[in-house]
């Protein structure tokens, strides 16, 4: 499984400040089940750019989003899928199913080697094609500029 859904692969997830808007939402459902986890939903939505480690080594970029919080079930001993920088545990890794709020995380060679047992192929970097389109509208501006419609 993949990285995104955390909170779904939840035992149980709550939803105590009543996020959900919808008619039959609950305070409390039960999950997939997935994971020995709990998720509780809270009214702040957190998003940030994070670096982290993998429990193998490899380092990387993500970024983080998530409405609540994760935490494993009391005995639960399963192992992080990966830490962050500034110390902090994220996600779970289970033989067969992950979960973490780092999305992205699998944009990256070295996590798919680890996580997965397989190197995906090689593809151009996003940073190129940007330049590329920034090559590309530099070069049609000066172009319109010339017909004096800037």
């Amino acid at each position: 499984m993949g990285s995104t859904g955390w909170s779904s692969r939840s035992a149980t997830c709550r939803d105590c400040c009543r996020q959900s808007r919808a008619r039959w939402a609950t305070p409390r459902a039960r999950g997939l089940g997935l994971l020995p986890v709990t998720t509780t939903l809270t009214r702040e939505k957190r998003t940030r750019v994070v670096a982290a480690t993998t429990p193998g080594g490899v380092a990387f970029g993500a970024y983080e989003i998530h409405l609540g919080e994760t935490r494993p079930d009391s005995g639960a001993a399963v192992p992080p899928f990966a830490r962050l920088d500034d110390g902090t545990l994220d996600g779970m890794r289970d033989a067969r199913v992950y979960g973490t709020y780092l999305h992205g995380a699998f944009e990256h060679a070295g996590v798919c080697a680890e996580v997965l047992g397989l190197t995906p192929p090689v593809v151009r970097s996003k940073s190129d094609d940007y330049r590329q389109l920034g090559a590309w509208f530099a070069e049609h501006v000066r172009h319109v500029g010339d017909l004096g419609l800037v």
